[in-house]
Order: structure tokens, then C-alpha cells, then sequence
């Protein structure tokens, strides 16, 4: 038996029998002195007992039904295992003509998207320059500015006159040309400037540069080296055959051109000249000049 019907019995009981008390003590009173308050507990007395029956009947009867194929084993009882269970260690294979083997569905995942390159864009080549020095010698020039007056500052400029000529006013050129070439493209060049570099007969720099040498014929500071076009010739310096003078220009403040001359004893030992572009970019490598004096004479050589 459950340990709880034994427990719902005996209250069962104690009811039942608080049950008959109470009824006997109503009953046995006469009816006009019977009292409310034992007949109630009379009443609560077989309610309770007819709860405990009830609760008694559903631990006996539904409780205790197992399941089917519970095991019950007590305490103390071994524990009993079958120990030869049948397994079936053959397969059989349908080997008749009719079988059909089902596969798996095959998954394709396609290659991921890559992005297309960009198509490359065919530009054009810039087209170059190609400026060449064409050499340097020692000419017969001339002045071809204006007058000289305080109006005329900035425009003086000078000229290569006949060798043939009775001046003796002679002066050191380097010359430069644009080149054209067969079958490409060359850039003009404008605005070219070239700077020089005065060395004495101990090597030693005359002043710190000339920025803004005069070209040949040219008022102006600069000078336009057009493809197959006339080249323009730099004046390094001029003067007679024992002293020499190194003429160039420069801007003032507010953006005039002024010409400024220095006078030399000797003319200088070597020179390098340098041209350079509007964005002061050497367009060669500079040119460096020798100058000597042969049988009285005054002569230029390249040493570049």
C-alpha cells in the first residue's frame, strides 16, 4: 500500500468518526433544543470524510497502475538483464535489374561576380622638346637698343653685326635651337631664360650668378625656342679684346625690366651657362666654356 493512502486513510477515519460523534449528539437531542453549530460541524465532518475517500480511492486505484513495460524491482531484488540480444549483422541487397539508386540533388554554386578591370584609357604621348646647344664662338656684335635715356631703361639689346665689319666690339654667344624630328611631335618652348656663372683665372665665382642673360637681338628677358624656328644666341659677355663687360636684366617690384652691366678687368676664365624654362627648369644640362687667349687672340672652347 502507498504511504500516502495510509496517511489519507487515517484522517478518512478521523473523520468518519468525528462523523458519528457529531451525529449522535445532534440526534440524540430533542429537536427544539438541537444546536446550528453541531449540525455544521456534522456536516464538515462527512465532507471532509467523503474528500479523504476520494482522495484515497485515486492513490489506490490510479497511482499505482504503471506503465506498460515499467520495470518494478525493489530494494534488495538483482537487477536482471538479457544479455543476448539478436542483432542482424547481414544486409540484403536488391541486386535485381529494376534497382534505381537515388542520389543526392548536386548543389552548383556558382564562382563569385569579380569585378571587371577598368579598360585602360590610351593617352596620348606629351609631346617634348628638344633643344640642343648648337656651340659657342666669339663674334662681332653691335648695339641695336635704343637711345640711352631714362624712358629707354629695360630695352637694351644687342646684335651680331658683318665679321667684315670695322667695330671691334666682339662678344661671346652660345647658341641654342628647338629641333625639329621627322615623324614626332616637339613642344615649343617659350620664355626660356638663361642664367651664367663667372669664373676668374683662380677659379673663383665673379659675383653670385647672373639670373637673366641678354639673347642676341631680344629687348626682352626671355626668349621663345620654337620647333625648326631661328635659334636664339645668348650674349655670355662682350667688350673689346683685353676688358669685358657682362650685361643681363631683371624686373623691379612691380614687374618692369631694368638692364644692369658689370664692368671686368679680363674677361673670365670659364663660364657656364644654364637655359632654363617659365618654371626655371633646366632644359639641358649647363654648358660649361673655356676661354683662352691664342697668339693674342681671344677663343672659346666646350667643356661640357
Amino acid at each position: 500500500m502507498h504511504k500516502g493512502q495510509v496517511v489519507v486513510g487515517s484522517i478518512g477515519g478521523a473523520m468518519f468518526a468525528s462523523f458519528l460523534t457529531t451525529a449522535q449528539m445532534y440526534y440524540s437531542t430533542p429537536a427544539a433544543s438541537r444546536s446550528e453549530s453541531i449540525f455544521r460541524l456534522m456536516v464538515a465532518s462527512a465532507i471532509s470524510c467523503a474528500v479523504c475517500v476520494c482522495i484515497w480511492l485515486y492513490l489506490h486505484f490510479i497511482s499505482d497502475r504503471k506503465p506498460e513495460g515499467t520495470v518494478t524491482q525493489s530494494f534488495n531484488s538483482p537487477i536482471t538483464q538479457n544479455a543476448s540480444p539478436t542483432i542482424n549483422n547481414s544486409p540484403t541487397f536488391n541486386n535485381s535489374p529494376t534497382f534505381n539508386p537515388v542520389f543526392a540533388p548536386q548543389i552548383v554554386i556558382p564562382p563569385s561576380a569579380q569585378p571587371m578591370p577598368p579598360v585602360p584609357v590610351s593617352r596620348p604621348n606629351k609631346p617634348k622638346h628638344n633643344v640642343v646647344f648648337l656651340g659657342a664662338a666669339f663674334v662681332k656684335i653691335r648695339y641695336s637698343g635704343p637711345g640711352y635715356s631714362e624712358r629707354n631703361k629695360g630695352m637694351q639689346s644687342f646684335s651680331e653685326a658683318d665679321p667684315n665689319s670695322d667695330g671691334d666690339m666682339i662678344g661671346l654667344v652660345a647658341r641654342f635651337r628647338n629641333e625639329a624630328v621627322y615623324g614626332r611631335e616637339v613642344a615649343p618652348v617659350r620664355g626660356v631664360r638663361a642664367q651664367l656663372k663667372l669664373y676668374d683665372k683662380n677659379d673663383q665665382e665673379i659675383g653670385t650668378g647672373f639670373s637673366a642673360a641678354l639673347w642676341m637681338g631680344q629687348a626682352d628677358d626671355a626668349f621663345d625656342l620654337i620647333p625648326n624656328g631661328s635659334g636664339g644666341s645668348v650674349l655670355v659677355c662682350w667688350g673689346d679684346q683685353t676688358k669685358a663687360d657682362v650685361s643681363w636684366k631683371i624686373r623691379n617690384e612691380v614687374g618692369l625690366i631694368r638692364d644692369k652691366d658689370l664692368s671686368l678687368d679680363e674677361y673670365p676664365k670659364w663660364v657656364v651657362v644654364t637655359i632654363m624654362d617659365s618654371n626655371h627648369q633646366p632644359l639641358l644640362e649647363p654648358v660649361v666654356l673655356g676661354i683662352t687667349r691664342i697668339v693674342g687672340l681671344l677663343t672659346v672652347t666646350t667643356r661640357r
